[in-house]
Parts: C-alpha cells; sequence; structure tokens
C-alpha cells in the first residue's frame, strides 16, 4: 500500500449544520487516501469554540478558521448589493482557498462530499486546475464565459468547459497573491450584475478558470442532485464513483422532506447507504478514540 505525502492541502467549508458531513466526508477522504499527511484548513464562521476544538481534536493536521478578513468584506459588499445571495453566502468562503501565501497546491472539497475510493491521481495532476464538468457540460451544452447562461449554442464559449466547483484541484501557482486579487475582484458587485446563473463560488471559479480547465471523468464528482437529468451522461452511475456529491437540499445527515422524496431514486439510496456506512465507521472510530482516553 503506498503511503508516501504529496505536498497538497485539503481545505472545505463547514457550519453548524454541515458539521456532521464535514467529518463523514473528512474521515471518508483519510480512509480512502492513506498517501495524504498534509494539513486541513476548515473555514467557518459559526462553529462554536468548544465544536471546532473537537473537530480538530479527531482529525490530525486540521486546523478551524474563519474566512480572511478581505474576503469576508468583498462577500459582505456583494451580499448588501445582492440580497438575493444572503442566504448561500457562505459558499464564497471557499475562495479562500487562493490565500495568496501558500507553497502547495490544494484539494478543495465540499462537505457534502463523500470519498468511495482514492483520488490520488487527481492530487498528482500538473495542471493549473482540475474537476469535473457540472450538469450543463455533461448534458452536452455550453455556458457563455461571462453571465454563465447556459444554451446548446451559446456564443463565444468553443474553448470554455464548466464545471462544478464541489471537487476541485487547484496548483500552487494559482493560489499566490495576483489570483487572490481577481478573485477577490470577481466579487465586486458591478462584476456580479451580468451573472445570468444562480451559482455562487462556482461562477467566479468558472469565470476566471473556465478555459483552462483540465476536466475530470464525472467519477470524480458523481452529482447526486442532478442524477434524474443526466441520465447516463454523468458516466458509470453510483457504484462505479470514486467522489459521490450530494448536492442539491437532500443531505444525508438531515432527515427531511427533500432527502425522503429523494430516496426513491434507487442509486440515491444506494448513495445514501454508502454515505451512512461511512459515518457508521467515522462513529466507530471516533468511540474506540475516546475509549482508549478514559482508558
Amino acid at each position: 500500500m503506498r503511503t508516501s505525502s504529496l505536498p497538497v492541502e485539503l481545505v472545505t467549508v463547514s457550519s453548524t449544520g454541515f458539521i456532521t458531513g464535514t467529518q463523514t466526508m473528512l474521515d471518508s477522504f483519510l480512509h480512502h487516501n492513506p498517501w495524504f499527511d498534509s494539513p486541513i484548513a476548515v473555514i467557518h464562521d459559526d462553529l462554536p469554540n468548544p465544536v471546532a476544538a473537537k473537530l480538530e481534536a479527531q482529525f490530525p493536521r486540521l486546523t478551524c478558521r474563519t474566512p480572511s478578513s478581505d474576503l469576508a468584506r468583498a462577500i459582505s459588499n456583494l451580499v448588501a448589493a445582492r440580497p438575493s445571495l444572503a442566504s448561500r453566502y457562505r459558499r464564497f468562503f471557499s475562495l479562500d482557498l487562493f490565500d495568496g501565501v501558500s507553497a502547495r497546491p490544494a484539494l478543495f472539497v465540499d462537505s457534502d462530499v463523500l470519498f468511495c475510493a482514492s483520488v490520488e491521481t487527481v492530487a498528482s495532476l500538473d495542471a493549473p486546475i482540475a474537476a469535473s464538468g457540472d450538469r450543463a457540460y455533461l448534458a452536452g451544452n455550453r455556458r457563455d464565459p461571462e453571465t454563465l447562461a447556459e444554451g446548446a449554442g451559446t456564443a463565444n464559449a468553443d474553448a470554455f468547459r464548466s464545471f462544478n466547483a464541489g471537487f476541485v484541484r487547484v496548483s500552487q501557482e494559482l493560489r499566490q497573491a495576483a489570483m487572490r486579487d481577481r478573485v477577490i475582484g470577481e466579487l465586486a458587485p458591478e462584476r456580479w450584475s451580468t451573472v445570468a446563473s444562480d451559482h455562487t463560488d462556482q461562477a467566479v471559479l468558472n469565470r476566471l478558470f473556465g478555459a483552462e480547465v483540465h476536466i475530470l471523468d464525472p467519477s470524480y464528482n458523481l452529482m447526486l442532485g442532478h442524477l434524474g437529468r443526466l441520465n447516463e451522461a454523468a458516466g458509470g452511475g453510483v457504484q462505479d464513483a470514486r467522489v459521490l456529491h450530494f448536492n442539491g437540499r437532500a443531505k444525508p445527515w438531515q432527515m427531511d422532506d427533500s432527502l425522503r422524496a429523494m430516496s426513491d431514486d434507487p442509486d440515491f439510496s444506494f448513495a445514501l447507504a454508502a454515505w451512512h456506512a461511512a459515518y457508521r465507521r467515522f462513529m466507530a472510530r471516533r468511540m474506540g478514540h475516546n475509549s482508549k482516553e478514559n482508558a
């Protein structure tokens, strides 16, 4: 078994409502990727200190932190100008991935992701940025590079490949100060006035990198919220996925009507069972750790 380190950081965003998803995602990642021994960053703005401290204790090398002040200020200004973004403002925290100082590449992973196999191949890619195509890309449609409007014959989109931001590998070079300035600049309200899609951080990343992204196989980000619309376009299906992404309203740790409705789909039910198996594995590991501490 390979256990050598790759110099790649893992970054995610969490909140009090997503902490269970964060724990399960991280545990599944470490379970399937024994080569990883680099820093983990969890960006948040509402985790109580005891919760953040417990998360740091559960995962060695993990640090919880709030968004950088310049990003927080840019998000606040954008939301003030675009109140429709207020309920989704935390999604922009992922942009702190471009911190301007990092000396290593990074994997950004949404907290509603489940790892089912190793992603070492992605971590070791030699590409500025890599991600799987979004729903429009997989359906054979194009997005306009500026507005992100979707259409089969969208103009000015020949070299543009739209991608989902739930699992992204970013090179060290793109994480430097010059790119951070560009990322923050994309949040200016006047820049946002031309965005025609309902995306948040994904809109920023697509506008900046849609012409240079390396598109990964869909199995590296199988978007469960789009299964019904994509049919076979998403690749080999849930049983062959390396990364399952519970995008959309139905989250496996929230027993609500959205989850119950999606559970009628056999593919989603398969993914849901896989998530709960991973959650049980995490809980068993945590209980074992607690038992040792109390012995």
